[in-house]
């Protein structure tokens, strides 16, 4: 077993460039010769650009090889609070649960291959499967109990009663709300196609042999980090990254639509009352901190992604007084200059990493090939050399001799058969 990780990912983790979560992944060699597996580890930074943390080869899935290669990812990678991913079988070991809840870590089942699974342990009736993953994504994505159960009555109304109860017997396994309860953030994601995407992005690479695609690998990640580091390079002001900015933009038009009817100051705090027009219904009361910069509203969207809600940006457009520049509401590792501080790390020269040495590239195990063993056969050069009858000479028959009149006259078979057995012991 190999374990890769280098060293400016993991000085750009503590920089907080990352997320802190990532999803882990297995896949296979197509290599005609060694047969192995891929346990990649991926993760977003402030900009929603794939990063590979780290990955391992080993012989296959199981529950030994993902309990080591999480543990070698929590003490590179430390801080992490979520881990999504398939709920492969050696992920969904006891050792493994274990594992994450000593590093304060949960794990987050891929919503994507939860509907395939649900697809094929139970039939979906026909023409609703797009409505079906349409219901499980905002099961997924909802962030309050509220609002999780009307979707799970519309999972029922739609598909079936069975199929309603099959997931919210495991609601902790993925529910946005079940993870905000706990405090762990999850930025929105809910899916583990990090790993998938990353999978598609090498699958050509990956009938190479190991230090071929260790390279490759390599020279991928780092050419990626290359290019955002340069793009950042000269960066001076501290506004928000191009994700969060066009998220933020997102909900100042939705923002637009909705009304404020009071707005109440206490102290440090304002809260006031945001709702959708002529509907008194849909009214929330948020508070939002002028020093803390702290948003309380039922919705906790802001507390699951990091990106202000509909209601806090209502409130904050709508109130004169409160400080409407937006670093002091969103993480630092949102910020531009701090984005940028990142990725100011030190590269390796060239090739591979520093830290992975040759000599620790042990040789695969060598496995008999099945079947019985071929026979050993005599060259085809040498099996056809034949002595001629006629002129004793050697390569060709007496029936083709070019010279058929000179005659070799043997005293006896003898004799004969030394001759041919001197000939043909020269070709071999």
């Amino acid at each position: 077993m190999l374990y890769i990780s280098f060293s400016y990912i993991q000085k750009f983790w503590r920089k907080c460039g990352c997320l802190p979560l990532y999803a882990v992944d297995g896949t296979f060699t197509t290599s005609d010769k060694f047969k192995h597996t891929i346990l990649f580890a991926v993760s977003y930074d402030a900009n929603n650009k794939l990063m590979i943390l780290a990955y391992a080869i080993c012989d296959i899935e199981n529950e030994n090889n993902w309990f080591w290669f999480l543990s070698k990812m929590g003490n590179d990678f430390p801080g992490s609070k979520c881990v999504l991913g398939d709920f492969d079988k050696g992920l969904q070991s006891h050792s493994v649960t274990q594992l994450l809840a000593n590093t304060n870590a949960k794990f987050s089942r891929c919503v994507r291959h939860m509907c395939l699974n649900c697809k094929t342990a139970h039939a979906i009736p026909k023409g609703k499967h797009c409505t079906f993953e349409q219901i499980c994504f905002n099961l997924a994505k909802t962030t309050t109990r509220e609002r999780y159960e009307p979707f799970l009555e519309e999972l029922h109304e739609q598909i079936g009663e069975y199929h309603r109860d099959w997931w919210d017997e495991r609601y902790h396994q993925f529910a946005s709300y079940h993870f905000i309860d706990n405090g762990v953030k999850r930025y929105g994601k809910v899916t583990s196609n990090a790993a998938e995407q990353l999978n598609s992005v090498h699958v050509d690479n990956r009938g190479l042999p190991i230090l071929l695609l260790i390279e490759s690998i390599n020279n991928w990640n780092m050419k990626m980090f290359i290019e955002r580091k340069t793009s950042v390079r000269n960066v001076t002001d501290d506004n928000l990254t191009s994700f969060a900015s066009e998220k933020h933009i997102q909900m100042l038009e939705l923002a637009s639509r909705r009304s404020v009817s009071w707005v109440e100051w206490n102290g440090n705090e304002v809260s006031g009352k945001v709702m959708k027009p002529q509907d008194i219904l849909s009214s929330v009361r948020v508070t939002i901190g002028t020093h803390n910069h702290v948003v309380k509203c039922p919705c906790k969207y802001f507390e699951d992604s990091g990106i202000l809600c509909v209601h806090a940006a209502a409130l904050l457009s709508y109130e004169q007084g409160l400080d409407v520049n937006l670093k002091y509401w969103y993480e630092v590792r949102f910020h531009k200059t701090s984005y940028a501080s990142a990725y100011d790390v030190e590269l390796p020269l060239a090739g591979l990493d520093r830290a992975l040495k040759v000599s620790d590239l042990l040789p695969p195990e060598h496995k008999a090939t099945a079947g019985r063993p071929r026979r050993q056969r005599i060259p085809s050069g040498v099996r056809n050399k034949s002595i001629c009858l006629a002129c004793g000479q050697a390569v060709h028959y007496q029936k083709t001799c070019p010279r058929p009149s000179t005659k070799v006259r043997w005293e006896n078979s003898k004799d004969k058969a030394y001759a041919w057995a001197r000939h043909y012991f020269k070709y071999i």
